[in-house]
C-alpha cells in the first residue's frame, strides 16, 4: 500500500505539469501572443466551450449563417479567425456536424468607415430555408462579436431552428481586459455521497475482543473547487459533510450495536491527466490527493486521514472516484459513553482504509 501511495503522488505531479511544459514551443496562433484582443478572444472561446452542453440534443447538423464584426474592433483576418474558432469548437463537440456548403462559404464582405460585415450571399430567408432542406440542417448559427468602449470583447450567438426560426439556444459571453491576467476563475459546486470503509484490527469492550470488523461511513458532502492553473488541469477543492457510521463484521453477517454520527472537513488537489480537447466541464480522468479531518460524535478523539485516488468525470454533471485513505497518526479511538453501545469500547483502526464515490453531481 505504501508503494501505491507513492505512485499516486507521482501521477499527480505528472498530471499537473503535463500542459505547463509547452510554453517554450512555437505557437500555432497566427497572431502575436501578447495581443490583448487575441487573449480575450481565447478567453471567450473557452467560455463558449463550457456552454455547448446546453445545446439541445436534437441539433446534430448545422451551418454558420453569419458572424458579424466591426472594422473598428477587429481586422478582416481576426474576423475570419473568430469564425474559424467557433467552427472548430462546435466540430470538437462530436455529435454536432458543421456543414460548409459553397453557398455559405462564399462570403460577402461589406466594409464601410464604421463597420465590417461578413455575411453569406443568400438574399432571402426563403432561399435559406431551401438550402436547409437540401442539406437536411437542424439549425443555423447566427451571431456577432464586438468590443465595448471599456475594451471588453462580447460574443453573442444563437441557434435558429430551420424553417420555424425558433431560437433553440443562445449565449452571451464577455471577456474584459482586466480579467485575463488576474483570474482563472472556474469554480465548480458539487454534491457527493462517498462511501468510506475503515478496517478495524480489533474491537474491545468489557473484556470481549472482536476482530475482522469494519467501520463503514455513508457520507453526504458539499464540495467547491477552483482552477489553480490557466490550463485548468490542476484544481483545489474544499469539502465539508456529515457521516453516518456503523460497525459491522467484514463478512457482513452482523452489525455491531448502533450507528454513529460524525462530521468531516477536508482539502484536496485534483490533477487532470487526460481530457477531451473541449471538455465542456467534463470528460476527464484525474488523480487526487488531500487531507481530511474526521470528527466522530460518540468516540474520541477526532482523527486525520490522507486521501488519494482516481476520479473520472463521465459527463458535464456526473463523476465517479475510487481511492484509499491513510491514517498517519491516530489509529485508536474509544467510546465516550454517550451511547451505551460504545461505552468503554476501544477501536483499533488499521493504517489504510478505502473510499468510493458513485454519485458525484456538479452544478
Amino acid at each position: 500500500m505504501r508503494k501505491l501511495f507513492l505512485l499516486f503522488l507521482l501521477t499527480i505531479y505528472m498530471g499537473a505539469t503535463a500542459k505547463t511544459n509547452n510554453k517554450d514551443l512555437p505557437s500555432d496562433n497566427p497572431f502575436h501572443e501578447s495581443s490583448l484582443s487575441i487573449k480575450q478572444i481565447d478567453e471567450v472561446m473557452k467560455q463558449l466551450s463550457q456552454h455547448l452542453g446546453d445545446i439541445p440534443p436534437e441539433v446534430e447538423r448545422l451551418a454558420i449563417y453569419r458572424i458579424k464584426t466591426d472594422v473598428n474592433d477587429f481586422s478582416q483576418g481576426v474576423s475570419r479567425h473568430i469564425q474559424g474558432r467557433i467552427e472548430s469548437i462546435l466540430s470538437d463537440r462530436g455529435r454536432i456536424r458543421i456543414l460548409a456548403p459553397p453557398e455559405l462559404k462564399t462570403l460577402k464582405i461589406v466594409s464601410t468607415d464604421s463597420s465590417l460585415n461578413i455575411s453569406n450571399t443568400i438574399p432571402t430567408i426563403e432561399e435559406l430555408w431551401k438550402l436547409g432542406d437540401k442539406l437536411r440542417l437542424d439549425a443555423f448559427l447566427d451571431g456577432n462579436c464586438s468590443k465595448t468602449k471599456e475594451g471588453d470583447v462580447l460574443l453573442n450567438l444563437k441557434l435558429i431552428k430551420h424553417r420555424t426560426a425558433e431560437i433553440l439556444w443562445s449565449v452571451n459571453l464577455i471577456a474584459g481586459p482586466n480579467k485575463i491576467k488576474t483570474s482563472i476563475f472556474d469554480m465548480k459546486w458539487t454534491i457527493a455521497t462517498p462511501l468510506r470503509f475503515y478496517p478495524i484490527a480489533k474491537f474491545t469492550q468489557e473484556d470481549a475482543v472482536i476482530k475482522d470488523m469494519r467501520m463503514d461511513a455513508i457520507n453526504i458532502e458539499a464540495q467547491v473547487a477552483d482552477a489553480l492553473l490557466e490550463s485548468r488541469r490542476l484544481y483545489w477543492s474544499i469539502q465539508a459533510g456529515a457521516s453516518w457510521i456503523m460497525l459491522s463484521k467484514e463478512d457482513s453477517t452482523t452489525t455491531k450495536l448502533t450507528r454513529l454520527t460524525a462530521m468531516h472537513v477536508g482539502v484536496t488537489l485534483i490533477a487532470i491527466i487526460l481530457q477531451k480537447a473541449n471538455p465542456d466541464r467534463g470528460y476527464w480522468f484525474a488523480t487526487y490527493f488531500g487531507g481530511r479531518w474526521n470528527i466522530p460524535f460518540f468516540v474520541d478523539p477526532a482523527f486525520p486521514t490522507l486521501n488519494f485516488g482516481y476520479k473520472a468525470q463521465l459527463s458535464r454533471r456526473f463523476a465517479i472516484s475510487i481511492g484509499g485513505m491513510y491514517l498517519p497518526t491516530q489509529k485508536k479511538i474509544s467510546g465516550t459513553g454517550t451511547l451505551p453501545s460504545t461505552k468503554g469500547a476501544i477501536i483499533d483502526l488499521k493504517s489504510f482504509a478505502y473510499e468510493v464515490d458513485l454519485l458525484n453531481y456538479t452544478f
